[in-house]
């Protein structure tokens, strides 16, 4: 089965959505989406309207995010907030209800979007205080709420998302670009992008600095570990990476170009492969499935 996976990035995200739409209209039909963060949150939306149509409603939303949505903590609350120790510099409630607003009508659960589109969708996140990976989309009734939530609350932004009894945190605490998740459920080739962006791109001194070094230095690292795990299981991964140029972190009001960006990293990857996406899997994937090598995807639960 051929995979998109995309990582996370905050605003950034609006890159993945110009680069899809090249990729879409290109004729890349994927079986599956998976993502962490922003790319979980874009793999739920792609899913549930796996076109070019699906794409440019996807440029919409990104056009809409702001730093704090309409309604939401101002910076002097969030200054309280920490100053009170409280989990978080900003509530969660109106990014839920932003994004609530954006889900696909008349899906609730990730089987929902299953039974229009015959599209699987997952995003990861991770328990708190547990630290246990949390798939969300691994069963049907998971709520694509839950998962669009779990998966971005990122700290110490957002507070842990709760389901039930349990709290989940953003899912590149894991992997940023959750490939094995994608295999795990039956890629056998995957379309894989990657953001980068001074969001962890962060040099010089001070705390915020060192901070960002070390976030860097961590993502990178699941990222490698998570492209070394796939080309070990004989995976074929078509690596975009879709670095953001100039534009900074914070500044939501560049969607547009972040657009326009992707596709022209998406357009100019392609030309380089001669438009030729997908390919199929690896002969040694063959025949390792063939030969007993490779594991049973998951079941859906």
């Amino acid at each position: 089965m051929f995979a998109v996976v995309l990582s996370g990035g905050g605003n950034y995200g609006a890159l993945e959505a110009g680069a899809l739409e090249v990729f879409l209209e290109a004729g890349v039909r994927p079986g599956l989406w998976a993502g962490t963060s922003a790319g979980g949150l874009n793999a739920i939306l792609m899913a549930s309207d796996p076109t070019v149509h699906g794409t440019r409603v996807l440029q919409d939303y990104w056009r809409k995010v702001r730093p704090v949505p309409q309604g939401g903590a101002s910076v002097f609350t969030a200054t309280r907030r920490f100053a009170t120790g409280m989990e978080s510099l900003f509530p969660n409630e109106p990014v839920a209800a932003f994004i609530k607003s954006h889900l696909p009508a008349g899906c609730q659960t990730f089987g929902d979007v299953y039974r229009r589109t015959r599209q699987r969708a997952f995003a990861l996140a991770v328990e708190y205080p547990g630290n246990a990976p949390r798939v969300f989309g691994e069963q049907r009734e998971d709520r694509l709420l839950d998962g669009a939530m779990a998966t971005s609350a990122l700290p110490p932004y957002f507070p842990p998302w709760a389901v039930g009894s349990l709290r989940y945190v953003d899912g590149a605490v894991a992997a940023n670009l959750p490939l094995r998740v994608a295999v795990e459920y039956g890629a056998d080739e995957i379309l894989a992008m990657n953001i980068e962006g001074d969001i962890i791109q962060i040099e010089g001194s001070g705390i915020i600095n060192i901070s960002g070094f070390a976030l860097r230095a961590m993502i990178q690292q699941l990222t490698e570990n998570q492209l070394e795990w796939a080309r070990h299981e004989g995976v074929r991964v078509h690596f975009l990476k879709l670095d953001a140029g100039p534009v900074r972190s914070w500044d939501f009001t560049q969607a547009d170009g972040l657009i326009e960006r992707g596709r022209q990293l998406a357009r100019t990857f392609l030309a380089d492969r001669n438009g030729k996406i997908p390919q199929g899997a690896t002969w040694n994937y063959r025949l390792r499935r063939l030969f007993g090598g490779v594991a049973r995807p998951k079941a859906w639960k």
